[in-house]
């Protein structure tokens, strides 16, 4: 029976001034690279033969799933990132292929795949993960190249969730208090303060401080979720009765003192409670946005909503949260007062 070829590589070799690494593939084709010094062919020529040994594309993504919790990034993250994964890299047919098989022309045929019966969001934050793991295997010596470093996004993205209008949120947050129990101080929460539906749901009694004045978010999504947030009024004493007599560790809006809730549990109620004040349906995100958009009408600028949202870039908030009408406007605004001199 003849023999199947697999990938060789050869080398160091001398070329004038430089070393050479020769990559013979099972397909019979050639990747030559060259290099200043030895050592440094010598690293590459190691990390092929590797590679070439039979580390399978499931285990590089689990490897970099790994190092993304290391790295203290949340578990809900990484489950998101190895959903997209799976979904490009189609680990449930090609996860046991040897990972020097994902080639830049493979990786163009499974973007294109990745797009079947896909929305535009989806199948582009799998392309960004997949140029994600794949820096991450070069950075190893894993991969030679990124194949999908010039592979571009298909369609246009959605920006931002809907929000409710100002009437709208007044509704909302009326009926949330009417109601007055854990579930609608939660969603109110997530209007009023900005929070993300995970730093809702993980809020310790502890983190309510300065008798119920001060919100502490002390981890989150990203490093800039760290912050601090001053309550309004309209929740305070509510939130101060919710955590009455509990202990500082246990979660505020747990139904006892050991449960935590979670950002699914948010979710529900806010469709539940939205239902009930009778107004469009929005989601925590979209709760999100719009405190986003409300704080700008009211004059903060973009940095100061960007750090109460926990984001290191007022562009992302912009783009994704606040909504383009009211950018225009507050625009419109300021080119009038620099036309009047300075004048409102």
């Amino acid at each position: 029976m003849r023999r199947q070829r697999s990938e060789t590589v050869h080398g160091p070799y001398k070329h004038g001034k430089r070393w050479r690494v020769v990559i013979s593939r099972a397909d019979r084709r050639q990747t030559i690279e060259s290099f200043e010094t030895e050592a440094e062919a010598e690293r590459v020529a190691a990390a092929a033969r590797a590679q070439s040994a039979g580390r399978t594309l499931s285990h590089a993504v689990d490897q970099f799933l790994k190092s993304k919790l290391e790295r203290g990034l949340k578990a809900s993250t990484t489950e998101r990132d190895e959903y997209h994964l799976e979904h490009i890299l189609r680990l449930k047919v090609n996860g046991g292929r040897a990972l020097s098989w994902l080639t830049v022309r493979r990786a163009g045929e499974l973007y294109e795949l990745a797009q079947a019966d896909k929305a535009v969001d989806t199948h582009r934050h799998a392309l960004s993960v997949a140029k994600q793991f794949a820096i991450w295997c070069k950075k190893r010596g894993w991969l030679l190249v990124n194949p999908f470093a010039e592979i571009e996004g298909v369609g246009m993205r959605k920006r931002g969730k809907p929000q409710l209008h100002i009437d709208e949120s007044r509704r909302l947050i009326d009926t949330c208090i009417a109601e007055n129990s854990r579930e609608s101080l939660a969603v109110a929460m997530a209007l009023l303060l900005g929070l993300r539906a995970s730093e809702v749901a993980h809020r310790q009694v502890r983190d309510l401080d300065d008798g119920g004045r001060i919100i502490w978010v002390p981890k989150g999504k990203t490093p800039n979720a760290r912050r601090h947030l001053e309550v309004p009024d309209v929740i305070r004493v509510l939130l101060i009765e919710l955590a009455k007599g509990r202990p500082s560790s246990s979660y505020l809006f747990g139904e006892g003192d050991l449960d935590r809730p979670t950002r699914r549990w948010v979710a529900y109620h806010c469709e539940r409670i939205r239902k009930l004040a009778k107004v469009p349906r929005v989601t925590p995100h979209g709760l999100r946005g719009t405190q986003a958009t409300l704080a700008v009408k009211a004059g903060a600028t973009s940095q100061l909503v960007a750090a109460a949202l926990g984001h290191g870039s007022a562009a992302i908030t912009e783009a994704a949260y606040i909504d383009a009408g009211e950018r225009e406007r507050t625009a419109q605004a300021a080119t009038l007062t620099v036309l009047r001199g300075g004048r409102s």
